[in-house]
């Protein structure tokens, strides 16, 4: 038997497309949407990362060029602020550390081969005189003879150099340190007192080696008994000063300054010494010194 298939009516519309049969529609959305999202936030995350990466180099880049830079950078105003100030307290604390570098200058003009010394060089003994076979010998006699101790403590030899140095003598075991400087000497090698500082009395002016006459300044800064130091200026090779006087600095423990002005006898020629003497103790004898070498005339 033959079956004849029937033709669809022309008329009739053609069914609408759709999903396949058997499919969720509401499940493809939310598959689609998830993809959506991940696709996003994908992008976002590797812009993120690029944008990361340029900021550690361009911060790697700063850092290098800040480093450099601070390196070119002279120290800051409160560093050198700093180095200046530590360097005044130093030149305070050493007392009159101008002065006796100054006498250690001054010291070399000592002749070495006759023990004599130059006009202006030589604090004690007199020059053409013999100087002293230790510096021990020679700071004591300075001590009692020139500066006026009665009894002095001396420290230990401080060796400079090979033919100089310093040493520390005092009135009593807990008196203040009055350095004496000393410069070996001549062709019996003798030893020669070329200056003395302390740190209670600091000599401005003069200075070592300056040429004293008619009337000269005497400037520094003291701390005293009620603030008085004696000033003598002696001749060498004369027992008594020709100059005598006082300066007033401060008692209160404090560096106090002083300027006084003195003449010098007319027609004084030679070398000679400033002294300038701080009393103290019971017997009110020399407490603490300073002195230096001057020109006269």
């Amino acid at each position: 038997m033959t079956t004849q298939l029937e033709r669809p009516d022309p008329e009739t519309p053609a069914p609408e497309a759709g999903p396949p049969s058997g499919y969720n529609t509401t499940l493809l959305t939310a598959i689609a949407v998830t993809l959506v999202v991940l696709v996003a936030l994908a992008v976002f995350l590797i812009a993120r990362q690029l944008d990361r990466d340029d900021g550690l180099d361009a911060g790697a880049g700063a850092t290098s060029s800040t480093a450099s830079t601070e390196s070119s950078v002279p120290p800051s105003s409160e560093t050198t602020a700093t180095s200046s100030s530590t360097s005044e307290s130093s030149t305070a604390s050493t007392g009159t550390s101008s002065s006796s570098t100054s006498s250690s200058t001054t010291a070399s003009t000592i002749t070495a081969t006759t023990g004599t010394g130059q006009n202006g060089a030589v604090v004690w003994p007199a020059p053409g005189t013999s100087g002293f076979a230790t510096p021990d010998e020679a700071a004591r006699r300075f001590a009692i003879d020139l500066a006026g101790f009665r009894d002095p403590v001396l420290g230990e030899f401080q060796s400079g150099d090979a033919r100089s140095g310093e040493i520390a003598v005092r009135p009593e075991p807990s008196g203040p340190v009055t350095t004496v400087l000393l410069r070996q000497a001549g062709a019996d090698d003798s030893w020669w007192v070329i200056g003395a500082h302390s740190d209670d009395i600091i000599i401005d002016r003069p200075r070592t080696g300056d040429r004293v006459a008619g009337s000269f300044d005497v400037s520094g800064r003291a701390r005293a008994f009620e603030g008085h130091v004696d000033v003598a200026l002696h001749r060498h090779g004369v027992d008594k000063p020709i100059v005598t006087g006082f300066v007033t600095g401060r008692g209160d423990g404090v560096l106090g300054e002083f300027d006084e002005v003195f003449d010098v006898p007319a027609g004084t020629t030679g070398s000679g010494v400033l002294v300038l003497t701080a009393a103290g103790g019971d017997d009110g004898t020399a407490w603490t010194v300073a002195a230096l070498p001057v020109n006269l005339g």
